[in-house]
């Protein structure tokens, strides 16, 4: 039987559980509220796709953690641990992905002053 201890700290994990998942209700129960789900994923950018499918794994991948917990089972030598981290690396890429990436606007702005050293040297040529 557990100590007191440790099962204050599994009701503080569940809670904090609990309300990260509360983020992503508001999203569910309007997907679930239209009709058609798929027609309405089809009008969604592919970001807002992932973005749903991200929501529905991750929320049912947490409640399988959560499940091996009551169970007082170890959940993290439980293969769901690895697909929750896989999860959490898919949503880090999902949110840096509006964010620009520095190196392709330096090779651009190279690009750029290469095609103007280029037209330059036609121009010259030209004259």
């Amino acid at each position: 039987m557990k100590n007191e201890k440790e099962i204050n700290n599994q009701m503080e994990i569940l809670k904090e559980l609990d309300k990260e998942l509360d983020k992503y209700d508001k999203k569910i129960e309007e997907l679930i509220s239209n009709k058609d789900l798929e027609d309405n994923l089809r009008k969604c950018t592919p970001k807002k796709r992932a973005e749903v499918y991200w929501t529905a794994a991750y929320g049912i991948y947490t409640n399988k953690y959560l499940d091996l917990l009551l169970e007082e089972k170890d959940p993290e030598l439980h293969p769901i641990k690895k697909e929750i981290e896989r999860l959490n690396d898919f949503r880090i890429k999902l949110v840096n992905s509006d964010k620009p990436d520095e190196n392709k606007d330096k090779n651009n702005n190279d690009n750029k002053k290469k095609r103007d050293n280029i037209y330059k040297q036609i121009k010259k040529i030209n004259a």
